[in-house]
């Protein structure tokens, strides 16, 4: 019988929490490509942690790319996921601004893409309808 660790989300989390505090991004993507390999889905602490690391690491594309999936997973940075990454990242407070500013951006325009889904869903049933 073999023996080892039963590795959960928990353990990748905390994982990549703590490399992405430690500016160690590239360790954190790694671990998340792990746990994505062996069919653990991230949760919202980990999105948010990465993409946090990304843009500070001056890559906000990936940081972007990050929230877009989260959005799309219709996962959110709820008060507690606010509040531990700016008690993760106090000493960056530049960053923390420009982060939630980020995040605050991408939201935005999801929202506006979802409006303009939906009118244009809507002026089509219409012109469906009428024409």
């Amino acid at each position: 019988m073999a023996r080892g660790l039963d590795v959960d989300i928990a353990i990748y989390r905390a994982l990549i929490r703590k490399f992405c505090k430690g500016d160690n991004i590239r360790y954190a993507q790694k671990v998340f490509s792990l746990m994505q390999g062996k069919g653990i889905l991230g949760d919202s602490i980990v999105y948010s942690n990465l993409a946090y690391a990304y843009l500070k690491a001056g890559k906000p594309i990936l940081a972007s790319e990050m929230l877009d999936d989260m959005i799309k997973r219709y996962l959110m940075i709820n008060v507690k996921i606010y509040k531990s990454l700016n008690d993760s990242f106090s000493n960056d407070s530049d960053i923390l601004r420009l982060f939630w500013g980020h995040v605050v951006e991408r939201v935005q325009q999801l929202l506006w893409s979802i409006r303009n889904r939906t009118l244009v869903k809507k002026v089509k049933k219409f012109m469906h309808k009428n024409f």
